[in-house]
């Protein structure tokens, strides 16, 4: 071991990165001091490191720290959601990634769709689909903090997001929309009629 801390030390191993590669990133982290002899032992011992995150700490030898490694018990999931999802979206999407299921989410975050802050998370393994979505509705709040936008301007800028191919296109698509609705005018947005349809 490096040392006796029992201070815990996150070690993120991604989908296809190499023993060399982990071994040099928990070499950076302090985890091991040479990162030629884990790899070397991982390679005696016929070890598979599987992807996930892991929690460490520098008093582990290296039994201890391939141990939960090779057996792929993660601390947490990582999951990007991105821009444009809509709820059911997100709900399956963190099914498919084991964290909670599709109905649980979709009862927790009911009347909440526009306010998921789209963006990386890492969620601990027994989290509660309440907690997911405080935690996304506290990262709108910090995102948008300076903007302070109605539920009027987030209903508008879901339709843009929808409608919208490129990021150029935001800002005319939504002169348009403010044009439309300065005039009295409908929107006569096909997103919303897709929403409606649930097929978009």
């Amino acid at each position: 071991p490096v040392g006796n801390s029992n201070k815990n030390i996150a070690l993120e191993i991604v989908e296809g990165e190499s023993t060399t590669e982990i071994a040099d990133n928990l070499a950076e982290k302090h985890l091991i001091r040479d990162s030629y002899s884990f790899s070397l032992y991982v390679y005696l011992n016929k070890i598979t490191l599987l992807p996930g995150i892991y929690y460490l700490t520098d008093s582990m030898n290296y039994n201890a720290i391939v141990d939960p490694i090779k057996k792929g018990i993660s601390e947490e999931n990582k999951v990007t959601i991105i821009e444009g999802l809509r709820r059911e979206e997100i709900a399956q999407l963190l099914e498919k990634n084991d964290i909670v299921t599709s109905k649980d989410f979709m009862q927790a975050s009911e009347g909440k769709e526009g306010y998921l802050f789209p963006d990386t998370y890492r969620f601990k393994k027994d989290i509660t689909a309440k907690e997911i979505i405080d935690t996304l509705l506290n990262n709108f709040k910090t995102k948008t903090a300076s903007l302070n936008p109605t539920t009027d301007d987030v209903i508008l800028a879901s339709i843009i997001e929808r409608e919208a191919k490129y990021d150029e296109d935001r800002a005319k698509i939504a002169g348009v929309y403010k044009n439309r609705l300065d005039s009295g005018m409908k929107l006569d947005a096909d997103p919303t009629v897709q929403y409606a349809k649930g097929n978009w």
